[in-house]
């Protein structure tokens, strides 16, 4: 199949606005709006919100008996006064996150990852 060069131009035009966007950093990544926990830094100016991690079929496969509560998830680190997200990791287990210990520098989820803080 052939196609002219018009309708390989029109397919370009939103191909090209999405680079665009990207590039510019209009683009950028927001906190989850559905929070499974979160735990705020000592100074409120961080948290670290643990989120589902959605999916296609969006939990409705069946699960086991005690298995409610296991899903996978994501951990985000949010700079609240700009409500943007610094660092993100997905993990196995949502609800396994229990600890979050904070010091001026940076943020440890204990058994998943430490991230550094920028500076003030």
């Amino acid at each position: 199949m052939r196609f002219s060069g018009k309708v390989l131009g029109w397919l370009l035009i939103p191909i090209g606005g999405v680079f665009a966007l990207a590039a510019t950093g209009l683009w950028r990544e927001r906190p989850p709006t559905e929070v499974y926990q979160s735990f705020a830094s000592p100074d409120h100016r961080f948290k670290i919100i643990v989120a589902e991690e959605s999916s296609l079929l969006g939990g409705m496969l069946p699960k086991g008996p005690g298995q409610g509560a296991d899903f996978p998830g994501l951990v985000f680190l949010v700079d609240v006064e700009r409500d943007r997200v610094l660092k993100k990791k997905r993990i196995a287990l949502a609800s396994a996150v229990k600890d979050v210990d904070w010091s001026a520098t940076n943020v440890s989820v204990r058994f998943f990852t430490e991230w550094d803080l920028p500076p003030r």
